[in-house]
């Protein structure tokens, strides 16, 4: 695209988000790089299906601004109409002979330039936020949806791949909260009351180094707040949000570097400034005070329930979070309902530095 063309495009582009972006919540149009041709196409084709966009700046990028950005755009095709209402005519006609004008139960639902929309992909995204994901129900199949069937795919052992196909609509019928992940939903304050011997073994096993021993410090947040957060949905919370690369709560750089198990005020999060901590114990005798007054007081005008949802409609970003939490809590659980099976000796550390000084490994 020559500098002509993109002059056009940025100046079209700022008339539309002056013109616009008051009419538009974020769901029907997002305001994409004006160089992303899939973002142009998503941008024209809602503001026309929701008739929002005035007939002269229809004319304008579909005659002067559409066709050097993307061949690609639906609206170049050979045969289209110029005009904005018979357009919309046009279209209606040529999805009625495709079959997409009923929007069929049995078609594939999947992220394309200007997304899907329909009625099935709203009875998906209900289904989901059912079920425990944080989904706006607006009927687009966007990325966010898509994020949250990968997420689906991938606990129910399918190809995470965020196609809606045949098998992934049987499952969403099949499943209801209460066979999927009822943690979820569960009473926050619900408490397994395990022992700080019981959370130090597990944290020997599944955490990084230096959180060995730290088991009294996730019993004392939950019992010095009062009615505090059981130590279990802490460790599931520290494993969602600081695992990294298979090395178990406390090892992502953020967690090494700040001492923050929780994801507590990363730059995505929005609530506070990026957590640090000068040592984990401190982290893990903060964050669940504050997640208690930010997020589980009814007072707060984040609040919308003592469960892992409610605190996770604004704790995070990611709409699949929840769900997520509650995986990890399940496993967590059902690790420390087994009880200590076995502990290595503390000599046993000692003894393995001597048979390194005396034999070669080979």
């Amino acid at each position: 695209m020559n500098k002509s063309n993109t002059d056009n495009v940025l100046s079209f582009m700022n008339h539309l988000k002056v013109k616009y972006n008051k009419r538009l919540s974020c769901n029907e149009a997002t305001w994409y790089d004006v160089m992303s041709s899939d973002g142009w196409n998503l941008l024209i084709y809602q503001l026309v299906e929701a008739e929002k966009i005035d007939t002269e700046d229809f004319c304008v990028f579909i005659n002067n601004i559409g066709k050097p950005l993307s061949q690609k755009c639906e609206f170049m095709l050979k045969g289209v109409p110029r005009d904005k209402a018979k357009w919309l005519e046009w279209r209606r006609i040529m999805l009625e002979k495709k079959g997409g004008g009923t929007m069929p139960e049995e078609r594939d639902l999947r992220v394309i330039p200007g997304y899907m929309r329909g009625e099935d992909v709203k009875k998906v995204q209900t289904k989901l936020r059912e079920i425990g994901f944080d989904l706006k129900v607006d009927s687009w199949y966007g990325q966010i949806t898509e994020a949250a069937v990968k997420k689906f795919q991938e606990l129910i052992s399918l190809a995470s791949n965020g196609i809606v196909d045949k098998n992934v609509r049987e499952m969403l019928e099949q499943i209801t909260v209460e066979t999927f992940y009822p943690e979820v939903f569960q009473d926050i304050y619900e408490s397994k009351n395990y022992s700080i011997e019981k959370i130090d073994n597990y944290l020997d096993i599944f955490a990084h180094p230096d959180l060995k021993g730290h088991g009294k410090y996730f019993k004392q947040a939950e019992e010095e707040i009062g009615i505090g957060i059981p130590a279990e949905w802490q460790l599931a919370n520290g494993t969602a949000e600081s695992s990294y690369k298979g090395g178990g709560i406390g090892s992502s750089p953020i967690a090494q570097k700040y001492h923050n198990l929780h994801g507590w005020g990363v730059p995505d999060s929005g609530i506070t400034a990026e957590g640090r901590f000068t040592s984990f114990a401190e982290c893990i005798l903060y964050v669940p005070k504050e997640i208690k007054r930010l997020f589980l007081d009814p007072k707060n005008w984040r609040y919308h329930g003592d469960h892992i949802f409610g605190i996770e409609i604004y704790y995070s970003t990611a709409c699949y979070n929840a769900v997520n939490k509650a995986y990890h809590y399940r496993k967590i659980c059902k690790f420390l309902d087994m009880g200590i099976r076995y502990k290595v000796p503390e000599y046993m550390d000692n003894l393995i530095k001597e048979l390194d000084k005396r034999y070669v490994r080979k």
